[in-house]
């Protein structure tokens, strides 16, 4: 999905399909795209993907007009600056606890004067070889997208100012840290962890930006939509338990 369709579809709110890459590796991506994938997440914080498997995975996604969104496994300005320079398209930005944190953070992926991500020579910038920094930089800040996910307490608390920020583009719901952070850990389906979940969608939605979840099935997705989620994740493994589970009914 091309950055500008994907930023056209947060606006519309229209259900974004995305998978969570689980197995680090350019063929992952590639059959993302191939199966019609707009998104794809690639991971540092657990799955742990390397600096070159991770430039791999975005150099595959541009192939099929997949865009690609890095979580991070810390998140710095000095990490988001080397993600995106490799050429992805935005990042997911874990375990914040404040409004100010997300504010730098955020700014942290724009050039100024929006920001104060750094210039340079690297993949998103046609290491200097294409069009100037003054055409270069609006259209690369427009292009660059940041999620925020949401499973701290304390970033719960504030999550109608974060919603709101100008810099933040979409919000993510992590249901499983929210739900240790909530003291119910890991039962995401306790009446604490949804209303909290409904609290997110609600102040996504009152910002104009999209909600989004991990959704382990068909039948889930289809119940996330009508709650209003906007992005729907599916990680690969859980993928291929799906088509496993419905291989295996063939059996004698």
């Amino acid at each position: 999905m091309r950055r500008a369709e994907l930023r056209s579809r947060y606006e519309r709110h229209e259900p974004s399909y995305c998978l969570f890459v689980t197995i680090p590796h350019h063929i992952t991506v590639e059959i993302a795209g191939l199966l019609g994938f707009g998104l794809a997440i690639l991971d540092e914080e657990q799955i742990g993907a390397d600096p070159e498997t991770m430039r791999g995975m975005i150099v595959a996604s541009e192939r099929y007009d997949l865009s690609t969104l890095v979580r991070l496994a810390e998140a710095t300005p000095s990490r988001i600056q080397s993600v995106l320079a490799m050429g992805a398209h935005g990042v997911l930005l874990p375990s914040l606890r404040s409004v100010d944190e997300v504010r730098r953070l955020a700014a942290a992926a724009k050039y100024p004067p929006e920001g104060t991500r750094g210039l340079g020579h690297s993949r998103a910038t046609a290491y200097g070889l294409g069009e100037g920094w003054s055409a270069l930089m609006p259209r690369i800040n427009d292009d660059t997208i940041v999620h925020v996910i949401v499973e701290t307490k304390e970033l719960l608390d504030e999550i109608e100012v974060v919603a709101a920020l100008d810099l933040v583009d979409a919000i993510d719901i992590g249901l499983l840290d929210l739900s240790v952070a909530l003291g119910r850990p890991g039962n995401t389906g306790d009446p604490t962890v949804q209303a909290a979940m409904d609290r997110i969608i609600a102040a996504a939605h009152a910002a104009g930006k999209p909600a989004g979840v991990a959704a382990p099935s068909p039948q889930a997705a289809r119940q996330l939509i009508a709650r209003g989620i906007d992005t729907l994740v599916i990680d690969a493994a859980a993928l291929l338990q799906i088509g496993a589970n419905a291989f295996m009914e063939a059996r004698p």
